[in-house]
Parts: structure tokens; sequence; C-alpha cells
């Protein structure tokens, strides 16, 4: 299904949603979210207390079905996720086609990547609390949020940065793509291994935590790809994407996390650290050559981190 787009039927359609799950009060806006959401995802404003709705529309079933047990799973945890409130199917919702739709209760809070100065080290901070409390989710198993599998997440990260390699590696020498096979392999025999798996979000970026700006509240949303693994995946990705260059603000963020997370310690972290680095510059990598771009900076970067043995 092609991504849909905010057209005056949509609109409409939406509106009559909000009527009917808000009753009492009248729509005032229906716009796209800024940032940070794979679907279309439509903020729809109320008059009246503030309240609010999220409406996302899925290109598949699987995917509305996974946001929606996300968040019911992270809800029975007591974690600051948005509170479900329906899904539903939209027939003819483009060209004839239909689209499934969950729909979310509006929470107040503005995404890390749209703060900054002093209030993105805030931000940071927040952010950085509410992974704690979502990684502190931990059982045995990895994978879905169902049964859980037998087997180390790093080694199931290894094969899938191995396959990627192989994939979508062509434009690297081959002594560079050799090294960088030994490299993650060597970093993955290093990374200690968790005896919980932790629950991650998956989808880590500055669009996808929200912060309240007056108090000290933070969201999870977007949490349509949540799983068991290792902490370090989404760790990671919290520092690559949420601080920008400023230190302080990754020091806000690191600190606040293993303030706030259970079962997870800086030993543990800094084990497995390499692995997950390399593995995200690879995926940058490779990102950039699918999307056709120009790849040299995220070849430099790969190249710096091999150099640096995974001391950086």
């Amino acid at each position: 299904m092609p991504k849909p787009v905010l057209t005056p039927e949509l609109e409409r359609r939406v509106a009559k949603i909000a009527a009917r799950l808000l009753p009492g009060e009248n729509v005032r806006s229906i716009r796209p979210a800024p940032t940070g959401v794979r679907t279309l995802a439509l903020l729809v404003e109320m008059t009246g207390d503030g309240r609010g709705l999220v409406v996302k529309l899925h290109g598949r079933l699987s995917q509305a079905r996974a946001s929606a047990a996300a968040l019911r799973h992270m809800a029975k945890w007591d974690l600051p996720v948005p509170r479900l409130l329906m899904t539903d199917y939209l027939a003819r919702l483009r060209r004839g086609i239909g689209g499934y739709i969950t729909v979310e209760e509006r929470v107040p809070g503005v995404p890390v990547a749209l703060t900054a100065g002093p209030d993105r080290e805030r931000a940071c901070r927040l952010a950085g609390r509410a992974l704690g409390r979502l990684h502190s989710v931990r059982r045995r198993g990895r994978g879905g949020l169902g049964w859980g599998r037998p087997g180390g997440d790093v080694e199931r990260e290894l094969s899938k940065e191995l396959e990627r390699l192989q994939r979508r590696g062509s434009g690297l020498a081959p002594e560079l793509r050799e090294r960088l096979r030994d490299e993650l392999a060597s970093r993955a025999r290093s990374a200690a291994p968790p005896e919980y798996h932790s629950l991650l979000h998956g989808h880590v970026n500055g669009g996808n935590i929200l912060v309240a700006e007056t108090d000290d509240r933070a969201w999870l949303v977007d949490v349509g790809s949540a799983r068991y693994g290792h902490f370090g995946r989404d760790l990671l990705r919290a520092l690559e994407r949420l601080p920008g260059p400023d230190e302080n603000c990754r020091a806000a963020l690191e600190e606040a996390y293993f303030a706030s997370v259970e079962g997870v310690t800086r030993d543990d972290w800094r084990s497995a650290s390499g692995f997950y680095r390399l593995a995200y510059l690879l995926q940058q990598y490779c990102h950039a050559g699918r999307k056709g771009r120009d790849a040299a900076a995220e070849l430099a970067a790969l190249e710096a981190e091999l150099e640096s043995g995974g001391a950086s």
C-alpha cells in the first residue's frame, strides 16, 4: 500500500473518529506529526481541556497489530506510553485501497529532536530515565513480545550484520569487508551475554521520545518495533541520535539511564558498546548507499572506528 497522505476525505473520516472517542468536544486541528514516525501519524487537537488523539495509518495489518500489541504490553508494566484507544480498518483510503489504523491518546510532550540548548540536556536526561525504566522489564528469552526464544541476542545481531555486509557492502574494498567481518565477530565475542533480555523500544530516535514542558515526564511513542533483546541496541542509538554533538547532553542521558535501569551495569555496557557502535556505523553506511547518497562521511566513520579498536 502506498504511504497515505492527508486528504480532505481522510481528514473528514479522522474527525468522525475523534467525535466518537471524545464526545462533547470539537476538532480544532488535524495535522501530520512533525518527526519520528515511519507511518503517517495525524495529531488531532480538540477544543476544551486540551485533550487530543494520535491516529496512525499503517501500510499492513501486521504493522497495526504490532503497534497495538506493544502499547498493551508496555501498559501492563506501567511504562510511559500513550493509551491505546482503538484499532480499525478504513476502507477505500486511497485509490480504492483501505488502510489499518491505531488510535492513541495524545500525550502532552515535545519530541527530543525539537529541543535545544538547556532544554535539550533536560530532554536527554528524561529520555535516559524512560529508557532505563523500559530496559528494567526483562525476561530470559529474546525475541517478540509473546514467547521468548533461546539463545543470545548479540549472536542474532552479528548474523544480521554479516548478512548486511554481504548484501550491501559491495562498494567496500575487499580488504575492508574482511576486516569488518573479523572485527564484528571479535567484538561480539567480547560482549558479556546477559542472563536476562530487556524490553526494547526497537526504533529509538529524536522523534520517538516525547518530554513534557511543565514537569519531568517522558513518553515512549512509535513502539511497533518493540521486542526483547540486548539493551545495547537501544542505548547505542539513544546516545548517537538524541544528544547531538553536545557532550553534556550525552553525559546527562547516560547518567540518568544507569541511575534508573535495573539489572544492567556500566560493565555490561562497556563490554557490548564496541560491537553495537560498529554495527550502527555499518548500518548508517549501508543506509546512505541504499538511498543513493554519497556515503563518504559514513565510510570515514567506519574506518575511524576500526582504527580506534572500539576505544571511542
